[in-house]
């Protein structure tokens, strides 16, 4: 069993929540782990920044799980930091 990723939730002020973040996790160098940020969001200008395409988007578009319509799509929902 393998743990590949960590999502991050927060709660708005009305109680709501929301995803705030989505890190891949991987093991460190020293043996112990490291989480890479790969897509976070700014609740204050209700915007997505992708800090680094996860590793899954390629791997979809390989298999086919992905179209690249999709991943474009997508892309443009999340401009880079």
């Amino acid at each position: 069993m393998a743990l590949d990723g960590i999502v991050m939730s927060e709660r708005h002020a009305d109680g709501r929540r929301f995803v705030s973040s989505y890190s891949g996790v991987r093991r460190a160098a020293s043996g112990g782990v490291e989480l890479e940020r790969y897509v976070t969001f700014d609740a204050a200008e209700r915007t997505w920044t992708l800090d680094r395409e996860p590793p899954f988007i390629a791997e979809g578009l390989r298999s086919g799980t992905l179209t690249q319509e999709e991943v474009d799509e997508w892309r443009s929902l999340c401009p880079s930091s």
